[in-house]
Formats: structure tokens, sequence, C-alpha cells
């Protein structure tokens, strides 16, 4: 899914494509290093639509981890205690990301 939405100019993704695009960033870069990861290798790109794409998809759980890891590393301050948060948390991301994915397919163009 990230690849298809990716092959496409930035002009041309719709709201809920952008939505798929952040919420899969971060899947990847925090369950693989964590908030600071995230941060770090996304350089912003998703910093003012995480948690709206997050409460959009239906979970409202890790979107405030997602805003509140964020003024955390705005602050400079350590976001381990976020990494365990967001790792124990037991909204299932993916299966509401498909479930968004597949409500929204006409706005969300694979191809």
């Amino acid at each position: 899914v990230e690849e298809a939405l990716r092959s496409k100019p930035e002009a041309a993704l719709s709201k809920p494509e952008r939505y798929v695009l952040a919420v899969e960033a971060m899947e990847r870069e925090v369950n693989n290093g964590g908030w600071d990861q995230f941060f770090l290798n996304t350089a912003n790109e998703f910093d003012a639509i995480l948690s709206v794409a997050l409460e959009a998809i239906g979970c409202p759980d890790t979107a405030l981890i997602s805003c509140e890891a964020l003024e955390a590393y705005r602050a400079g301050r350590d976001l381990q205690v976020f990494d365990d948060r967001y790792y124990s948390s037991r909204e299932s991301i993916e299966d509401k990301l498909f479930a968004y994915i597949a409500a929204n397919a006409d706005a969300i163009n694979l191809r």
C-alpha cells in the first residue's frame, strides 16, 4: 500500500492517502526503533497529521501517544516512556488501517 501511494506525486495524494502514509510510516519506524527513529527518519513529514490520521482510522489511544511523543521530542526529552506505551497498546493499528482503506477505497487509489 505504502509503495503504491509513494509512487504518486505529493500534490495528487488525497487526505485519506496522506493518512495511510502517515500511519504506515509510524508503524514502520516506531516498531523498528521507537519514536526517536520515527521523528528522525520522517524529517517531520507527518508531524502535523499523524494524530489526526490515527483518530480517523479509529486509534485514539495511539493518537494521544503520538501527540505526547511529539511534544516530548520537540522539548528534547527522552521518548522511552512513549515507546513503552506504544508497544503495550492494545489498539490493533494494522487492522484498523486496513478497515479504513476498505471504507475509503473511493479516495485511496492504489494503482
